[in-house]
């Protein structure tokens, strides 16, 4: 009699563990599902942030690069457009002499035209320094940040499985390896 109620009793609590059994494959398949999904959306992410980035370093380097090839053009150019204020005020020096306007010194006393033309051949070199253009630099290249939270990194799992109420899912997690982190 006592074995045929410890059969049962065998048979009772077998079957209330493969129930318990039952449910935890199904939980521990809802978490590594759930783990998936979640890291392969992060790695998405963290794969585009990485492509952005590596756009907008090539377009630094053609800005760059652009740049540097406008500079000494624009260089040239004032260099040039120096040269050019120069010879016009010495023009427009010369022309007081042939000007009908009388031409006054700093005292406000009219001068001859022998004495203007003087004063323009010894004239000094007119200043260019409101032509000076300033090129500023350039900054420094950016560098791509990366994302702390990439799905490969301690960091992540730690703060994603074991807290709240995933933290089952810690236990079941298998290693992840993310395109984006290599």
């Amino acid at each position: 009699k006592r074995l045929e109620s410890a059969k049962k009793l065998f048979k009772k609590e077998s079957a209330k563990q493969a129930v318990s059994d039952a449910k935890y494959k199904a939980m521990k398949k809802k978490c590594l599902t759930m783990a998936w999904m979640m890291n392969t959306r992060k790695c998405q992410a963290v794969g585009r942030l990485k492509g952005g980035c590596k756009g907008y370093q090539s377009c630094w380097k053609t800005a760059t690069r652009n740049y540097y090839r406008n500079k000494r053009a624009i260089m040239k150019e004032e260099r040039n457009m120096k040269i050019e204020w120069r010879g016009l005020k010495r023009i427009q020096c010369y022309l007081q002499v042939i000007d009908d306007k009388p031409v006054k010194d700093a005292k406000g006393k009219k001068m001859s035209n022998k004495a203007v033309l003087n004063s323009c051949i010894k004239m000094k070199r007119p200043s260019t320094k409101h032509l000076k253009i300033y090129y500023g630099r350039i900054p420094k290249k950016p560098k791509c940040p990366r994302d702390p939270w990439c799905p490969c990194t301690a960091s992540y799992v730690k703060n994603v499985y074991t807290k709240g109420p995933r933290s089952r899912c810690w236990k079941n997690l298998r290693k992840y390896r993310c395109a984006a982190c290599r």
